[in-house]
Protein backbone atom coordinates (compact mmCIF):
# COMPACT_ATOMS: atom_id res chain seq x y z
CA UNK A 1 0.00 0.00 0.00
CA UNK A 2 1.10 3.37 -0.81
CA UNK A 3 -0.29 6.53 0.37
CA UNK A 4 0.52 9.13 -2.10
CA UNK A 5 3.00 8.22 -4.70
CA UNK A 6 4.93 10.53 -8.00
CA UNK A 7 6.82 9.81 -10.34
CA UNK A 8 6.44 13.53 -11.86
CA UNK A 9 9.01 16.33 -11.71
CA UNK A 10 8.20 19.21 -9.37
CA UNK A 11 5.53 17.53 -7.45
CA UNK A 12 3.93 19.24 -4.25
CA UNK A 13 2.73 16.67 -1.43
CA UNK A 14 1.46 18.75 1.44
CA UNK A 15 -0.41 19.30 4.60
CA UNK A 16 -1.53 14.97 4.07
CA UNK A 17 -2.07 12.84 7.43
CA UNK A 18 -1.74 8.97 6.70
CA UNK A 19 -1.70 6.19 9.27
CA UNK A 20 -1.47 2.76 7.39
CA UNK A 21 -0.62 0.40 10.26
CA UNK A 22 0.52 -1.53 7.70
CA UNK A 23 3.96 -3.38 7.02
CA UNK A 24 6.03 -3.92 4.17
CA UNK A 25 5.50 -2.43 1.70
CA UNK A 26 3.38 -0.02 3.03
CA UNK A 27 4.88 3.60 2.17
CA UNK A 28 3.56 6.54 3.19
CA UNK A 29 4.87 8.83 0.50
CA UNK A 30 6.71 7.33 -2.09
CA UNK A 31 8.73 9.51 -4.23
CA UNK A 32 10.71 7.26 -7.40
CA UNK A 33 11.86 8.06 -10.47
CA UNK A 34 14.63 10.27 -12.18
CA UNK A 35 11.78 12.22 -13.57
CA UNK A 36 10.66 12.89 -10.53
CA UNK A 37 12.95 15.40 -9.52
CA UNK A 38 12.08 18.54 -7.38
CA UNK A 39 9.63 17.20 -5.09
CA UNK A 40 8.68 18.76 -2.34
CA UNK A 41 6.70 17.23 1.03
CA UNK A 42 6.21 19.37 3.23
CA UNK A 43 3.35 19.75 6.54
CA UNK A 44 2.87 15.72 6.19
CA UNK A 45 1.76 13.46 9.38
CA UNK A 46 3.37 9.62 8.58
CA UNK A 47 2.47 7.05 11.12
CA UNK A 48 2.43 3.43 11.00
CA UNK A 49 4.45 2.44 7.51
CA UNK A 50 7.13 0.33 6.71
CA UNK A 51 9.00 3.63 5.36
CA UNK A 52 7.05 6.65 6.30
CA UNK A 53 8.44 9.08 3.05
CA UNK A 54 10.84 7.03 0.80
CA UNK A 55 12.66 9.04 -2.10
CA UNK A 56 14.24 6.50 -4.45
CA UNK A 57 16.55 7.63 -7.82
CA UNK A 58 15.53 10.88 -7.23
CA UNK A 59 17.11 14.48 -7.51
CA UNK A 60 16.47 17.41 -5.25
CA UNK A 61 13.89 15.83 -3.10
CA UNK A 62 12.41 18.36 0.11
CA UNK A 63 11.09 17.22 3.18
CA UNK A 64 10.05 19.47 5.68
CA UNK A 65 8.30 20.51 8.59
CA UNK A 66 6.94 17.01 9.00
CA UNK A 67 6.45 14.84 12.10
CA UNK A 68 6.83 10.66 10.93
CA UNK A 69 5.71 8.60 13.82
CA UNK A 70 6.23 4.72 14.51
CA UNK A 71 7.25 3.39 11.14
CA UNK A 72 9.64 0.77 10.24
CA UNK A 73 11.88 3.52 8.59
CA UNK A 74 11.18 7.06 9.48
CA UNK A 75 13.04 8.63 6.24
CA UNK A 76 14.95 6.89 3.37
CA UNK A 77 16.84 8.57 0.92
CA UNK A 78 18.02 5.93 -1.60
CA UNK A 79 19.84 7.15 -4.60
CA UNK A 80 18.37 10.52 -4.19
CA UNK A 81 21.15 13.42 -4.56
CA UNK A 82 21.22 16.70 -4.19
CA UNK A 83 18.03 16.58 -0.70
CA UNK A 84 17.02 18.74 2.18
CA UNK A 85 15.64 17.19 4.92
CA UNK A 86 14.64 20.04 7.21
CA UNK A 87 12.59 20.64 10.71
CA UNK A 88 11.33 17.36 10.42
CA UNK A 89 10.01 15.12 14.09
CA UNK A 90 10.66 11.50 13.99
CA UNK A 91 9.92 9.35 16.86
CA UNK A 92 9.79 5.87 17.79
CA UNK A 93 11.01 4.43 14.20
CA UNK A 94 12.52 1.24 14.04
CA UNK A 95 15.12 3.75 11.88
CA UNK A 96 14.68 7.34 12.07
CA UNK A 97 16.54 8.55 9.11
CA UNK A 98 18.56 6.83 6.50
CA UNK A 99 20.45 7.34 3.51
CA UNK A 100 21.72 5.20 1.07
CA UNK A 101 23.79 5.81 -2.16
CA UNK A 102 22.48 9.31 -1.41
CA UNK A 103 25.16 12.12 -2.03
CA UNK A 104 25.09 16.23 -1.45
CA UNK A 105 22.34 16.44 0.71
CA UNK A 106 21.38 18.71 3.87
CA UNK A 107 19.66 17.52 6.80
CA UNK A 108 19.14 20.22 9.37
CA UNK A 109 16.89 20.86 12.61
CA UNK A 110 16.22 16.87 12.83
CA UNK A 111 14.46 15.97 16.29
CA UNK A 112 14.54 12.28 16.34
CA UNK A 113 13.34 10.22 19.84
CA UNK A 114 13.06 7.00 20.87
CA UNK A 115 14.74 5.16 17.78
CA UNK A 116 14.32 0.97 18.15
CA UNK A 117 17.37 0.64 16.45
CA UNK A 118 18.82 3.75 15.26
CA UNK A 119 18.85 7.32 14.59
CA UNK A 120 20.40 8.70 11.44
CA UNK A 121 22.79 5.98 9.25
CA UNK A 122 25.07 6.68 6.63
CA UNK A 123 25.26 3.54 4.49
CA UNK A 124 26.41 2.27 1.16
CA UNK A 125 28.67 5.15 -0.18
CA UNK A 126 25.91 7.97 1.01
CA UNK A 127 28.97 11.16 0.91
CA UNK A 128 29.25 14.88 0.88
CA UNK A 129 26.45 15.36 3.05
CA UNK A 130 25.58 17.68 5.90
CA UNK A 131 23.63 17.12 8.94
CA UNK A 132 23.36 20.14 10.88
CA UNK A 133 21.94 20.44 14.37
CA UNK A 134 20.54 17.03 15.00
CA UNK A 135 19.10 15.89 17.86
CA UNK A 136 19.16 12.06 18.78
CA UNK A 137 18.10 10.98 21.91
CA UNK A 138 17.05 7.30 23.45
CA UNK A 139 17.81 5.13 20.41
CA UNK A 140 18.16 1.08 20.83
CA UNK A 141 21.38 1.49 18.51
CA UNK A 142 23.69 3.98 17.61
CA UNK A 143 22.41 7.71 17.85
CA UNK A 144 23.87 8.57 14.33
CA UNK A 145 26.33 5.93 12.34
CA UNK A 146 28.49 6.53 9.48
CA UNK A 147 29.46 3.42 7.48
CA UNK A 148 32.91 2.58 6.31
CA UNK A 149 32.09 3.39 2.51
CA UNK A 150 30.17 6.60 3.08
CA UNK A 151 33.10 9.71 3.30
CA UNK A 152 33.57 13.30 3.51
CA UNK A 153 30.08 13.71 5.19
CA UNK A 154 29.95 16.64 7.65
CA UNK A 155 27.99 17.00 11.32
CA UNK A 156 27.97 20.24 13.32
CA UNK A 157 26.32 21.44 15.89
CA UNK A 158 24.45 18.21 16.81
CA UNK A 159 23.74 16.51 19.87
CA UNK A 160 23.42 13.01 20.54
CA UNK A 161 21.97 11.39 24.29
CA UNK A 162 20.74 8.15 25.88
CA UNK A 163 21.68 5.96 22.98
CA UNK A 164 21.93 2.21 23.73
CA UNK A 165 25.37 1.50 21.35
CA UNK A 166 27.54 4.92 20.39
CA UNK A 167 26.30 8.04 20.42
CA UNK A 168 28.10 8.82 17.12
CA UNK A 169 30.50 6.35 15.33
CA UNK A 170 32.07 7.59 12.63
CA UNK A 171 33.71 4.93 10.48
CA UNK A 172 35.17 6.95 8.13
CA UNK A 173 36.98 9.99 6.84
CA UNK A 174 34.15 12.21 7.75
CA UNK A 175 34.30 15.43 9.61
CA UNK A 176 32.69 16.64 13.10
CA UNK A 177 32.32 19.75 14.68
CA UNK A 178 31.45 20.97 17.85
CA UNK A 179 28.68 17.98 18.20
CA UNK A 180 27.54 17.50 22.28
CA UNK A 181 27.75 13.31 23.61
CA UNK A 182 26.15 12.48 26.59
CA UNK A 183 26.07 8.51 26.80
CA UNK A 184 27.55 5.71 27.86
CA UNK A 185 30.03 5.53 24.90
CA UNK A 186 29.66 8.51 23.69
CA UNK A 187 32.05 8.61 20.40
CA UNK A 188 33.76 5.87 18.07
CA UNK A 189 35.92 7.24 15.62
CA UNK A 190 37.84 5.03 13.47
CA UNK A 191 39.12 7.14 10.91
CA UNK A 192 38.29 11.13 10.41
CA UNK A 193 39.64 14.38 8.98
CA UNK A 194 38.81 16.02 11.40
CA UNK A 195 37.07 16.12 15.57
CA UNK A 196 35.50 18.40 17.81
CA UNK A 197 33.21 16.98 20.31
CA UNK A 198 31.43 18.01 23.70
CA UNK A 199 30.77 16.22 26.73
Amino acid sequence: AIGVYSSAGNSTIRDINITMNSSSPGYGVYIEGSGAHGAIIVNATLRGQFIGVHVRDANNASIANSTINSNTNGITLNSAINSTVTSNTLISNTLGLNLSNSDHSTVRNINISSSVDGGVVLIQSSSNNGLFNISVGNSGGDGILVTTISTSNFMADSSVFGNGDDGLHCSSSNSLSDTAATCGRCVRVTSAIRVIVRT
